[in-house]
């Protein structure tokens, strides 16, 4: 999970690092979903 995605590569400020989280988590579920 190294790419070039904003969103997961995105270690700024906290509230960003809070929405990679929450992004991830979706993408996770809605993948085993």
């Amino acid at each position: 999970m190294t790419g070039g995605h904003p969103f997961l590569t995105g270690t700024g400020c906290p509230l960003f690092l809070i929405f990679r989280l929450f992004f991830v988590k979706a993408y996770f579920s809605f993948t085993v979903f």
